[in-house]
């Protein structure tokens, strides 16, 4: 929380997961820990609430966590469900963009209705860079030089010194795809 130094959020899980077609097995999770969901801490640490159960979905993970800087209330989560945002620190949530794999998220610190998500992921329906101008509202796919049936994760990092440089990172399930730039 860029207002409260003593509030923490962690996001539990780790998933990796694709169909097998002909197998019995449906669903096999390649390597990871399972999630319970998102936590918050108030205190540095030292207590934990559980603010969104995912018990009942053992495989689930929380990706990214990004807090608003200038709207601490304001919360999304990057997951192997989706793009989720908050209004109220974490007591309700909304589905942005589902279903997908998002593996990774940036909100712009000079504009902070924008960010970027890095979607993808083996099995995902989506793949690529996505980025938003109204919050999460709204989604446009950012046209990159990657196909558009790869399996792997897009990792966004958006620059804190340079405004409007944003990196991002592809990769496939055993490539690398590359590093795209961009200062606009």
């Amino acid at each position: 929380d860029p207002e409260n130094p003593h509030v923490i959020y962690a996001g539990t899980g780790e998933n990796y997961t694709f169909e097998q077609e002909g197998s019995p097995l449906l669903t096999r999770t390649l390597r990871g820990s399972r999630g319970m969901g998102l936590l918050k801490s108030e205190d540095s640490g030292q207590n934990w609430t559980l603010l969104l159960d995912w018990s009942h979905r053992p495989n689930s993970c929380i990706w990214k966590i990004v807090v608003d800087p200038l709207g601490p209330r304001r919360i999304y989560l990057a997951t192997n469900y989706g793009l989720m945002r908050s209004e109220n620190s974490g007591l309700s949530w909304q589905e942005l963009l589902a279903p997908c794999a998002a593996t990774d998220l940036a909100i712009d610190p000079f504009r902070p209705n924008i960010l970027y998500a890095g979607l993808g992921g083996i099995s995902s329906p989506l793949f690529g860079l996505y980025k938003t101008i109204d919050r999460g509202q709204h989604w446009d796919r950012i046209a990159c030089p990657v196909p558009d049936d790869a399996q792997g994760r897009v990792m966004v990092h958006i620059s804190k010194a340079k405004p409007g440089r944003v990196v991002a990172a592809f990769s496939d399930a055993f490539q690398s795809f590359g590093i795209l730039r961009t200062d606009d």
